[in-house]
């Protein structure tokens, strides 16, 4: 893995140590994967979840320092994507793009933002698996929320899929007590139903 070594021309000194440390810390909060790139494709920096994907090789991988996807459309694709979320112009936003994985379903979601580093023009991608169902921190869901500790384990489960009585059973709770707890979730949520819970909990990670 070459991703943020000393082969780059970028070292990883003042702000790119900067974007290192920001990677590991949203890795740490986000079920996502983060890279840095420049306009020639090449991975200035990758968080621990984009290093572990790469090494999977499975729709995204990593050849001589630079990010591709592995079909030929795809990756045609996604450079064009890189290069105008790098260069600009009339406002082009987020931009988006599905990646299939080597079975050809369609398994990651990738948001490319701009980035300026030192006056050199690069791309944020965030990469999220579709089909992961990794927990999202309570820690992230007390602060943000307002929820006890449980009723934070509670949305956490919730918000990676869980039915109400898989929370249940995964937080050794009664069903009864579960259903007090979304009670409770919905009231600091705002919300008034499932479908739209799991929507605000999706948002939030």
């Amino acid at each position: 893995m070459s991703a943020g070594d000393g082969s780059n021309r970028f070292h990883l000194d003042g702000y790119c140590e900067s974007l290192a440390l920001l990677a590991e810390h949203l890795g740490s909060i986000l079920p996502c994967c983060l890279f840095i790139l420049d306009r020639n494709y090449t991975i200035i920096v990758a968080n621990d979840r984009g290093k572990t994907l790469l090494s999977r090789a499975s729709g995204l991988s990593e050849t001589k320092g630079r990010l591709l996807a592995q079909r030929a459309s795809v990756d045609r694709s996604l450079k064009e994507m890189i290069l105008k979320t790098i260069d600009g112009g009339p406002a082009p936003g987020v931009q988006h793009i599905g990646i299939p994985d080597r079975e050809g379903v369609t398994r990651y979601l990738v948001r490319l933002h701009p980035l300026t580093v030192e006056s050199e023009r690069l791309a944020a991608l965030l990469v999220i698996d579709l089909h992961a169902r990794e927990l999202p921190s309570p820690d992230v869901l007390v602060r943000i929320f307002g929820y006890s500790v449980r009723e934070a384990e509670f949305a956490a489960f919730f918000a990676a899929g869980l039915t109400l009585d898989e929370v249940s059973q995964a937080m050794q709770i009664t069903l009864h007590t579960a259903r007090i707890h979304l009670r409770r979730v919905f009231a600091k949520t705002g919300c008034i139903g499932q479908a739209q819970l799991a929507r605000v909990l999706a948002r939030v990670f």
